[in-house]
């Protein structure tokens, strides 16, 4: 099975947005996907939908057996805020799942609130998400006083990465995110995580919903995805 947490900044995006990624997904690995409607902000602001995405991947580790499922082939994913939220599930988690998690598959993640990084500068200003978009979502997420020092919304702030399960970060070259997910890749490397870090040279933030203008950058990234969950997984 597979736990699919939407993008959207934690404030826009629901299942509907990403059913045809789901879709594709369940088609490409012949596992189970369960999309998560987590609550957003600013009606529930941080930390509500890490709290959901918490919930539901312990609730789907130990009720996976009654609902037919293997425990031990289970995966996390996300795109954008929604990979975020996957990251900081699994460190809070650790230890307290039936089974540990055999994958996690993060898609031009959200990492770090800081905008310390030189991507960050570099697109600025470039659609579709610039400066001022990512700071109105961090606005109507985590209020007027953004948590610096929380882990779980910077999750390079955890000190122990030990035991995550294997990981593929999947970055655009043209995103102002590209190097929070390229550091956190390097971090899990560095703590013996097997990780496969790819940036998709020449694209931007969202490719993977933009089939219809983007669809060589679009189609890759899915198959990719769809891929490396099967063999992770073990394809149905």
């Amino acid at each position: 099975a597979i736990l699919f947490m939407h993008g959207g900044g934690c404030v826009l995006g629901d299942i509907e947005t990403h059913d045809v990624l789901c879709r594709t997904l369940c088609h490409d690995t012949g596992a189970t996907v369960f999309s998560l409607d987590y609550r957003l902000a600013p009606e529930h602001p941080f930390p509500a939908a890490v709290e959901d995405t918490v919930a539901a991947l312990t609730w789907l580790s130990h009720e996976a057996a009654g609902l037919g499922l293997d425990p031990q082939r289970l995966a996390v994913a996300g795109d954008s805020a929604g990979a975020g939220l996957a990251a900081v599930a699994l460190h809070e988690t650790k230890g307290q799942l039936a089974s540990p998690v055999r994958a996690q598959a993060l898609i031009y993640p959200a990492l770090d609130l800081r905008g310390r990084l030189p991507s960050r500068q570099e697109f600025a200003n470039h659609f579709p998400i610039p400066r001022d978009m990512i700071h109105w979502f961090f606005g109507h997420y985590f209020g007027p006083a953004w948590p610096f020092t929380d882990a779980r919304a910077i999750p390079s702030l955890y000190e122990d990465y030990t035991g995550l399960p294997p990981a593929l970060i999947i970055t655009a070259g043209h995103d102002p995110l590209r190097d929070e997910g390229a550091e956190y890749a390097e971090t899990l490397a560095a703590a013996g995580v097997p990780v496969e870090y790819e940036c998709c040279e020449g694209t931007i933030h969202g490719f993977m919903n933009m089939g219809r203008v983007l669809r060589t950058a679009h189609g890759w990234g899915r198959r990719r995805v769809g891929a490396w969950l099967a063999e992770r997984l073990g394809k149905a």
